[in-house]
């Protein structure tokens, strides 16, 4: 394989994910970063291997590297979409992590950023914002004890077509 070819070690990362060999996607990710350390891509895949692996602590650090990562500067709009796309992905990521240690709070914060890049985005490209991710927000409100926060959210799902749920009915 060519040293620099992302694609290359993604499809072996994936490839031994798939079989249940996680540990050894992890070393394919590292080795690909050794060659380019700033990749924020190569970091969330990593981060979200980390995690399936319940290596938290190490999937937090990533995430969080990709998210200290500065991106060249984009010169279209679709790459401005591609960093708030990869921006959301790591705080998500932060949040499942905290939702796993039980640390809703923390939690919470990272999903009103990921939300506030989300709406950025849905106004730049017209297009609806994530539910699943309002729906996240909800319920790690929820888990952090935050009911009116909680019901906020749910309600604001309804304005959406196609997630129509009620707050009462999901946090019974």
């Amino acid at each position: 394989r060519k040293p620099d070819d992302k694609a290359s070690y993604a499809e072996a990362a994936d490839a031994y994910e798939l079989s249940g060999r996680a540990k050894e996607g992890v070393k394919e990710w590292d080795i690909y970063l050794q060659r380019k350390p700033k990749d924020v891509h190569a970091h969330l895949q990593k981060a979200r291997m980390l995690v399936s692996l319940q290596q938290l602590d190490e999937g937090r650090k990533e995430y969080q590297t990709a998210l200290t990562l500065e991106p060249e500067t984009p010169k279209t709009l679709n790459e401005r979409s591609l960093v708030g796309i990869q921006r959301v992905q790591a705080y998500r990521g932060l949040a499942d992590i905290c939702r796993q240690q039980q640390k809703h709070e923390e939690g919470v914060g990272y999903l009103v950023k990921a939300k506030a890049i989300d709406l950025a985005s849905s106004k730049t490209f017209s297009v609806p914002p994530s539910t699943d991710l309002l729906a996240e927000l909800a319920s790690m409100y929820a888990l952090a004890g935050k009911n009116a926060e909680a019901i906020r959210e749910y309600d604001d799902l309804a304005l959406y077509p196609g997630r129509e749920i009620s707050a009462l009915q999901e946090m019974a």
